[in-house]
């Protein structure tokens, strides 16, 4: 589709007004403490369930007070809600800062014989002896860089490369050479179903809502209401999955390395309705190539490039330990060179569809305007403006390193990996995240000391395309999309630094009070230890070899399916590649289950309602998440006494 038809932009209404920003409020200051609070004792993240418990109740409202609210107005409240409600807490990191500069893990690691503590520079961190460790306080003068430093690159400088990228890659993946986006129907479905009531797909909806209700109140609620308010420990099914890698009929009795499971959560299964099958297939076999085969070859065959895997591998170890340490030792530097090589591919292959995309943003037709798009030399001020401030302000706070990384990183891979990053979005549904992309840049410049590891400039990758995909299946303008944006990232500021406050006045942390936190910190801390001292390392055999090989079959898959037609996705196999076994095992087998009930339904109402059911199942599941979250936030929510 063409932008100069202007096809896409015709009827496109407001969505944001008072009653959005009411909903906001809501999420932001009676859901995020919550989030924060279940981070904190358990290490979930609920900001996801808040849009269902958003969206539910301010439609219900809303229709109670004689006055329903749109789709335009309920896309803005659950496509935003989420972000509102603490989907990332800025201030939190300033916590474990604290966490990092006291913890006797850091302590131990030294670079030069100085403990890691104290090379920690000012502007990342209170000086060391500053009252600012004792009153756990976040309003001492001590803060007042750090926190400057990480809002201004984390947050103002991020974000305006975010929308650059975001309405160019719209215009590219959405205009230009439209994408499925899979889940942009499902998340337009709950938006239209919630507001608009249509009795069909009110009844599929609910009945899809209530199975998922009732299969997360086994997994999630019951579990949860039963550790959080009587403290005692209830699972009937494991999470996040059936552990297969060890035991008596454990895979690594036969493929030493190897890690297998079967997800226990509804949703891998049922999000599968929405993907075509090939590609979960890809993903399918990428996965198991990867964990399942690969860490055994890595351990075998291959273990004279991962030494440090052959020798942290012992029979016995279970999934999560396995895929840590594998994650670490192996496939730090495949994956990065998976991710490069699929985005130079992707890169050429929509060199075309960028010219067009670039010659619309340069005349851009008056509906686009009316969108909110903005010009293409704007587009680019912004873009290499805020990159290039974030560089700046990087080389002044650490003027040692060398500026041509930070500029690569910044500007090249944040523009390259937005274009993989969202053409995985629009064809799997399912974004590629390549981890350490920064640490692996420092790491190969052989420099010496903390500054780089403790900072970064932005890095930026077009996260919201998908989101406008939506705005225009629900027919809403995607400038409003951005004014409730803003309105949420001012809100969630606000409302974290309070309760950040509160909660950590309430008692340290870590601490028992939160125990999540005596769990997972120090994992942190250790891994962020030993990155600093380059204990953890890149290989640029490997990094070479994987490129090639991913270079080779993307290739050769384009050349397939170009020829032979045989359906291949690129993006899928380095999806997969990401994806552990026993999501991927469960968007398998969502996918079979997915073929039997459109030849039992019929395919025109599988067509029609299978995003319906998708959309109720999340509903489903995300209340439980939340109401169950919010119960055992009441039940704690008492001060702790000093005796």
């Amino acid at each position: 589709m063409d932008a100069s038809s202007e096809p896409s932009t015709e009827r496109l209404e407001r969505g944001f007004n008072w009653r959005t920003v009411l909903a906001l409020l809501f999420a932001a200051f009676a859901l995020l403490p919550v989030s924060l609070y279940l981070q904190l004792v358990s290490g979930v993240v609920v900001a996801s369930a808040a849009v269902y418990i958003t969206a539910i109740l301010f439609t219900e409202i809303a229709r109670m007070l004689g006055a329903p609210l749109t789709k335009h107005e309920t896309y803005i409240i659950f496509m935003v809600s989420s972000i509102a409600a603490g989907l990332s807490i800025p201030f939190l990191s300033r916590v474990q800062t604290v966490y990092f500069m006291t913890s006797p893990i850091a302590w131990a690691f030294r670079i030069g014989g100085s403990p890691l503590p104290t090379l920690a520079p000012t502007w990342w961190a209170p000086p060391l002896g500053s009252t600012a460790y004792l009153t756990r306080s976040l309003l001492h003068q001590d803060w007042i860089l750090p926190t400057a430093v990480g809002i201004t690159i984390g947050g103002v400088l991020w974000i305006i490369q975010e929308i650059a990228l975001t309405l160019i890659c719209s215009v590219l993946y959405i205009e230009i050479e439209p994408l499925a986006f899979p889940f942009a129907k499902v998340n337009a479905e709950i938006c239209e179903t919630l507001a608009e009531r249509d009795p069909r797909k009110m009844r599929v909806f609910i009945l899809s809502a209530l199975v998922g209700l009732t299969y997360a109140m086994i997994i999630y609620g019951i579990p949860t209401l039963s550790q959080g308010i009587f403290n005692i420990p209830f699972t009937l099914i494991p999470v996040p999955w059936v552990d297969m890698t060890t035991g008596l009929f454990g895979i690594d009795k036969i493929l030493p390395g190897a890690i297998f499971g079967v997800a226990t959560d509804l949703l891998p299964y049922v999000s599968a309705f929405v993907v075509p099958f090939h590609i979960l297939v890809t993903i399918f076999i990428a996965s198991i190539a990867v964990w399942v085969f690969g860490n055994h070859l890595a351990l075998t065959a291959l273990s004279s490039f991962f030494p440090e895997w052959k020798k942290e591998w012992m029979l016995g170890m279970d999934f999560a330990l396995t895929w840590q340490r594998s994650q670490i030792r192996v496939w730090l530097s495949p994956q990065i060179s998976f991710a490069l090589a699929a985005a130079a591919i992707y890169l050429v292959k929509a060199a075309p569809y960028m010219v067009r995309a670039f010659k619309t943003l340069l005349r851009l037709p008056t509906t686009m305007q009316r969108a909110g798009y903005l010009r293409l030399p704007t587009l680019l001020a912004m873009y290499f403006g805020a990159t290039g401030l974030s560089v700046l302000i990087f080389h002044l706070l650490v003027p040692d390193f060398p500026v041509w990384v930070p500029i690569l990183a910044s500007m090249g891979w944040g523009f390259m990996g937005a274009i993989l990053s969202v053409r995985a979005v629009g064809d799997t549904g399912y974004s590629i995240s390549v981890p350490y992309v920064w640490q692996g840049s420092v790491f190969l410049t052989g420099y010496e000391g903390v500054g780089p590891w403790l900072i970064s400039p932005a890095i930026s990758g077009g996260t919201w395309t998908s989101q406008l995909k939506v705005a225009y299946l629900t027919n809403t303008n995607p400038k409003d999309f951005f004014k409730a944006y803003v309105v949420a990232v001012v809100l969630y500021h606000i409302a974290s630094f309070v309760y950040i406050s509160f909660f950590w006045s309430v008692a340290p942390i870590p601490s028992s009070v939160y125990p999540y936190t005596l769990i997972a910190w120090p994992v942190e801390v250790l891994n962020t230890s030993m990155w600093m001292t380059r204990q953890i390392g890149i290989n640029p055999t490997v990094m070479i070899g994987s490129f090639a090989l991913m270079l080779s079959l993307g290739m050769a898959g384009e050349a397939l399916a170009k020829f032979v037609q045989i359906p291949f996705s690129l993006v899928a196999v380095v999806t997969g590649t990401t994806t552990l076994p026993p999501a991927a095992t469960a968007l398998l087998i969502g996918g079979l289950v997915a073929k039997v009930l459109r030849r039992y339904f019929s395919v025109d109402w599988w067509t029609q309602y299978r995003a319906v059911i998708v959309a109720g199942a999340y509903c489903g599941e995300g209340i439980v998440v939340g109401v169950a979250a919010a119960a055992v936030m009441i039940a704690k929510a008492t001060w702790v006494k000093p005796f």
